[in-house]
């Protein structure tokens, strides 16, 4: 089990802005003012229960396990950090994602941290629409998948207490998309 020390976390805070300033130069688009978006995430600080859904590409399958996340802003708003448990079956397995807005609007960076291991993704925002109780924010990419050239699409929707994220990939060889994992979850605190 990895031991999430203070430490730890602020390093991987400090690593994942300059990795967002590097992968803000790589793309761009027409998008929403940078501060609307940072203000939208906001609103997904706090406590989160629900489950993930994935398509496991060993076997095919679909699975759907236990996930509690915790949201909180970063010292000066710029980004949101979360702090994951998935309840694997035989463990819990422990990641922190950081999610960063560029201050051009058009990039949304995710780096996540698993294992001592970091991920760091860039996306175009395609959309961002306030819908009556939240939002939605539609981010694509193209990039590798189960070691795939893909384009791959992530759909975020806040709709009052409840949160839904979707990834949907299209192999560069396939026609048709699929999902390749749901968050679902709804806010028990914040």
């Amino acid at each position: 089990m990895v031991n999430w020390t203070k430490r730890y976390h602020l390093a991987a805070i400090a690593l994942v802005t300059s990795s967002v300033l590097a992968a803000t130069d790589a793309i761009g688009g027409e998008v929403p003012d940078t501060q609307r978006l940072r203000e939208a995430l906001a609103a997904l600080v706090g406590e989160w229960r629900g489950s993930l859904t994935y398509i496991d590409y060993g076997n095919g399958n679909e699975y759907e396990i236990p996930l509690a996340t915790r949201h909180v802003p970063n010292a000066d708003r710029t980004a949101l950090v979360s702090w994951n448990a998935y309840t694997d079956p035989g463990h819990i397995v422990h990641t922190v994602d950081v999610l960063a807005v560029d201050e051009s609007g058009e990039v949304v960076t995710i780096a996540g941290f698993r294992d001592g291991e970091a991920t760091v993704l860039a996306f175009r925002v395609l959309a961002f629409e306030r819908l009556a109780d939240g939002w939605r924010l539609v981010l694509a990419r193209e990039g590798l998948d189960d070691g795939r050239q893909a384009a791959m699409t992530r759909s975020l929707e806040l709709e009052g207490d409840r949160f839904v994220s979707r990834k949907r990939v299209r192999f560069a060889d396939e026609e048709a998309s699929f999902e390749r994992n749901r968050v679902q979850l709804e806010r028990v605190e914040g």
